[in-house]
């Protein structure tokens, strides 16, 4: 797999499926590499370009000491213009959700629609940020192994904690394992998700792309209560939940995450073709008058 180098750091991506194909971007969860999104491409590289990568700081991308939100969304916007695969479908969970709602929000240009897991439009309290800020910084210090079942609790809901099927004891310990191993550096990471400022009802009302907004029902109340006010605030939306997940959806449920995706995706393909041939008709229209 590839790499590009973006904003200083090199990116590492995937590239599965037809080149000529609708793309669908796939934006990975906080501590992450893209490979925990296999199913997901599975699903989709036989009938769509799937562009799959590492946030900087994670997988096999460039690890840096810090970064913050507006350049991780540069990287994706790097990225998309780099492979010329704009507009696409962009989808994202954690982290990669908020990298969808920062696109959506300030290049909807570069969209056909996005799919959201887990982004809220409304920024941390001065006092919230300051307690997340003690805790990540005590966590750096002892070490990403003491924090493992505090991690495993707020990123999956009780049904895949407790599912005792060996493929998914499998992946939930591989998932849990790789995050103990994280570096103080690579913890650091966490610090721009809940540093991210605030978006607008005005704001919001501008995005033109049409929006998924999933939740998964094991997520915290107060979670899904910030998700569902997010929904209310986009013109183009649809709010979906999805049963017996909490907040890394993409992980505890694929396929219905999956399923999701394309049903959202196949109606956007819809909307952006009858579009275009909308303005093909009135471009047309335009010329034949000025002809005349």
């Amino acid at each position: 797999m590839p790499k590009i180098k973006l904003n200083g750091t090199e990116i590492f991506y995937g590239d599965e499926g037809p080149h000529d194909a609708p793309v669908i971007v796939l934006s990975p969860l906080l501590y992450m590499s893209n490979s925990v999104y296999k199913p997901i491409v599975r699903a989709f590289s036989d009938e769509y370009r799937v562009i799959c990568y590492d946030h900087r700081g994670q997988g096999e991308s460039t690890h840096v000491k810090r970064s913050d939100l507006q350049t991780t969304t540069k990287d994706a916007i790097g990225l998309i213009e780099y492979l010329n695969i704009e507009p696409c479908h962009f989808f994202g969970n954690c982290l990669g959700a908020y990298v969808g709602l920062n696109l959506s929000v300030q290049r909807s240009d570069l969209l056909k629609s996005c799919i959201m897991i887990g982004a809220t439009s409304e920024a941390y309290s001065a006092k919230e940020i300051k307690d997340l800020d003690t805790n990540l910084d005590l966590m750096k210090k002892a070490g990403a192994k003491s924090s493992v079942q505090s991690f495993a609790n707020m990123c999956f809901g009780p049904t895949f904690r407790a599912n005792t099927d060996p493929l998914i004891v499998e992946k939930r310990e591989k998932i849990l394992k790789d995050f103990s191993e994280l570096s103080a550096d690579e913890l650091e990471n966490a610090r721009q998700l809940y540093h991210h400022p605030s978006f607008s009802k005005e704001e919001l009302q501008k995005i033109e792309v049409p929006v998924l907004v999933i939740a998964g029902d094991e997520d915290q109340p107060n979670n899904i209560a910030a998700y569902k006010r997010l929904a209310q605030m986009i013109p183009h939306v649809n709010y979906k939940t999805v049963h017996h997940a909490g907040y890394c959806v993409a992980i505890e449920q694929p396929q219905e995450v999956v399923n999701l995706i394309r049903d959202h995706i196949e109606k956007a393909e819809r909307g952006y073709v009858a579009m275009q041939n909308s303005a093909k008709k009135k471009s047309k229209g335009k010329s034949s008058h000025l002809r005349s």
